[in-house]
């Protein structure tokens, strides 16, 4: 309860400030634009795409495909009991397949509804974190929250500065690996960088698959040399 409290401020703290770094001068400054570096994205965004037009999809699909995602779900929270294990892995690997696989991977659902479904993920996030119970937490639980979320924005700073990266390939796959594939459309859309929703994507779902089970496996090494 409290590494859940502890995770989901630090969290909301860590998303805001990545939905406002992007304009910062300083960040303008000591990091360049994809769109300096990529001519050919600058004039897709300009010719190609236009993030104003509604993108056609039937009420049908769109039941179909929310409808699949409660059902992976919850396939994956039955999955984790049974099994002990956490239901992350599960559901997150069942829904790639499902994507790629089934005929879902042909429907259309329009990316506001998207970003819809994302705000109600954050008004979750923020009934897990109670003040009481933060208020409780110990101060290591909170560090070593901070420390991880912290830690992470960090190196994507020094390796973005070292390799020369874009400032927007920063931001959206740091909120990628923190947040997940559902929180990247809403904060590509919110600077306006429409062709880097799609990449955004892919780096949360690459995020999620890769790093659960990394996770888990580098938590059980711990666990057994008793850290």
């Amino acid at each position: 309860m409290f590494v859940n409290a502890s995770d989901s401020v630090i969290y909301i703290i860590y998303s805001l400030i990545l939905f406002s770094c992007g304009k910062w001068a300083f960040m303008k400054k000591h990091y360049g634009s994809y769109k300096e570096l990529d001519k050919r994205a600058a004039k897709y965004e300009a010719e190609e795409y236009n993030p104003d037009e509604d993108i056609k999809v039937s009420s049908e699909e769109t039941a179909v495909v929310i409808g699949a995602a409660i059902g992976i779900v919850a396939l994956g929270q039955w999955l984790g009991e049974i099994t002990g294990l956490l239901a992350l892995i599960f559901y997150v690997a069942i829904a790639v397949i499902v994507a790629n696989v089934t005929p879902v991977k042909k429907y259309k659902i329009n990316d506001k509804i998207g970003t819809w479904l994302f705000c109600m993920f954050m008004v979750a996030i923020g009934a897990c974190a109670p003040v009481r119970v933060l208020a409780e937490a110990p101060k290591t639980v909170v560090l070593g929250c901070a420390f991880v979320i912290g830690g992470s924005m960090i190196l994507f700073l020094i390796f973005g500065k070292l390799f020369k990266l874009p400032l927007e390939y920063m931001i959206i796959s740091s909120m990628a690996c923190i947040g997940g594939a559902v929180s990247t459309p809403p904060l590509a859309q919110t600077y306006k960088w429409s062709d880097l929703v799609m990449p955004g994507l892919f780096c949360g779902i690459i995020a999620q698959v890769l790093g659960s089970y990394c996770g888990l496996f580098v938590a059980n090494i711990l666990q057994m040399l008793g850290v």
